[in-house]
């Protein structure tokens, strides 16, 4: 998405991109779009559902890694002793 339109600039871009973010946002599944480096580039309001909004802080440029680690310190769903293997385990 964001390549696709990157020789768009300002109002273009934004005409070009919006009807794109309102497809995605009723998507009923989480979508997210991460970098080669493994780092949050967009997301929906289902992606946000399924992290668990305030358990989470999503924002661009947030690795998959840093995600689960917040989930699971902030959440009761998982064990402090097992907290580093549960992460792992997710972003293997």
């Amino acid at each position: 998405m964001l390549k696709l339109f990157a020789g768009l600039g300002g109002r273009n871009r934004r005409q070009a991109t919006d009807p794109l973010r309102e497809a995605v946002d009723v998507m009923t599944d989480g979508l997210a779009i991460y970098d080669a480096d493994d780092r949050l580039l967009a997301w929906n309001t289902n992606y946000e559902e399924t992290m668990g909004i305030g358990v989470v802080t999503l924002h661009v440029g947030i690795t998959a890694t840093e995600i689960f680690r917040q989930r699971a310190e902030n959440s009761s769903m998982v064990e402090q002793a097992d907290r580093e293997p549960w992460v792992r385990a997710r972003v293997a």
